[in-house]
């Protein structure tokens, strides 16, 4: 399985020859994405974690694997998601990806900056933590 986004999957996939002449599985996902934090490219694209869980639900329907717990997984996903939205939403928690990243700007600093132009359009990310927040 491929782990990265549309884009670079498809590059990987394409510029490999290797990769190539590996079998594909084909599936078609019982359900729609979960993924809230991220827009999938395009309806029935799933996170990887999203298309493990696919994969061993039809393992497991054909026999070929026992899937002993298969809320386990979306469990963890779902946390992960919920981290990110929670980190999101508090303005002084620092980048847990970039840890020696500076804390970010007090909001009178940044609505400064924007006040002579006109306002921006809020992303689909943002109005979705605030709607669930």
């Amino acid at each position: 399985m491929l782990d990265a986004t549309w884009g670079r999957a498809r590059k990987m996939l394409k510029l490999s020859p290797r990769l190539q002449q590996l079998p594909r599985v084909v599936f078609t996902a019982a359900a729609p994405s979960r993924y809230v934090i991220k827009r999938q490219p395009q309806e029935g694209c799933l996170a990887t974690l999203e298309a493990v869980h696919e994969t061993m639900l039809a393992l497991a329907r054909c026999g070929l694997d026992h899937y002993e717990r298969p809320d386990q997984l979306l469990a963890v996903f779902d946390r992960m998601q919920q981290f990110h939205l929670d980190c999101a939403r508090d303005p002084a928690r620092i980048d847990q990806r970039h840890p020696y990243a500076s804390p970010p700007p007090a909001a009178a600093d940044i609505t400064g900056r924007f006040s002579d132009r006109a306002p921006a359009v809020t992303s689909r990310r943002r109005r979705f933590i605030r709607e669930s927040g």
